[in-house]
């Protein structure tokens, strides 16, 4: 019980307040692979400019966004579905 709290609580902390639009895309694709138990794990940045993309980093991986290839989260350099 404790567990499933403390992630709720985790994410309303770190993405209580959303900054913008791709913030929200980029949350929505690691809420599709189960959050912090799927296989990203926890957030451990803010969303940043990476070239062309918005990218947010997690413990085991990242999400990237852009307008062509919407969010895609990607680990050890493979892209995860």
């Amino acid at each position: 019980m404790w567990q499933r709290h403390s992630c709720l609580c985790f994410r309303l902390l770190h993405y209580g307040s959303i900054r913008s639009a791709t913030e929200v895309l980029i949350r929505n694709k690691w809420e599709s692979l189960r959050w912090e138990p799927g296989p990203l794990g926890y957030p451990i940045s803010d969303e940043f400019q990476d070239g062309a993309f918005r990218r947010s980093n997690f413990q085991r991986g990242f999400i990237r966004w852009s307008a062509e290839t919407g969010a895609v989260a990607s680990r050890s350099g493979h892209n995860i579905d």
